[in-house]
């Protein structure tokens, strides 16, 4: 008798890959990023998510709607004192796995590391993959309430939301990291300020 295939149900929040939350510590200048910082960052990824959506969700039931709104997502932020601007719902996508084929040669130790800082600071483009963050809120989503359609502009706000918190961990992170001597960020770093924003 042939055994079916069973498929192992996972936590969304891992499919938040290693290099996208890389290139969030590029854009706030960290140069080395700990192993352990990459869980540690998707565990505040994922509380900040399910905060906003628990705000978000009791603001449209109290407007009585079923769709989750951009004004609701807007108040939710607002409620958790991380107001975001500039928010159009039309963000350049991701396009970092776009590959271009160059002469190779062999690069010093952190140069390209300074290199990418540099690249993904001057960038405006949203630098986790969309897809993720969609499916780890819709997830979020169904623990608070059922049948809830989400807007579109609605979910970017959320995801430059979730950007913009890592990205300044990660640049408090490094300030804690150099103050104790160090130039990798850990998720003790972390830790620190996040305990200190209260």
């Amino acid at each position: 008798m042939k055994r079916r295939s069973q498929k192992i149900l996972r936590d969304p929040i891992y499919d938040v890959t290693k290099p996208g939350i890389r290139r969030l510590a590029r854009r706030a200048g960290v140069i080395r990023v700990g192993g352990l910082m990459y869980d540690e960052m998707r565990g505040m990824i994922k509380v900040h998510i399910e905060n906003v959506v628990r705000l978000a969700v009791i603001f449209m039931q109290y407007r009585e709607r079923r769709t989750l709104s951009h004004g609701d997502v807007k108040e939710a932020l607002k409620r958790l004192e991380m107001p975001v601007w500039g928010v159009t719902g039309k963000e350049k996508a991701n396009t970092s796995g776009v590959k271009r084929t160059a002469k190779k040669t062999k690069a010093r130790r952190g140069s390209m590391a300074v290199k990418e800082v540099r690249k993904y600071q001057k960038s405006e483009s949203l630098l986790l993959s969309r897809a993720p963050i969609e499916r780890l809120i819709r997830t979020t989503m169904h623990d608070f309430t059922s049948d809830v359609r989400v807007e579109p502009k609605a979910l970017s706000l959320i995801q430059v939301s979730v950007e913009n918190l890592i990205t300044n961990i990660f640049r408090k992170s490094q300030l804690a990291a150099i103050h104790g001597g160090r130039k990798g960020v850990r998720p003790l770093n972390a830790q620190i300020v996040v305990a200190m924003e209260g």
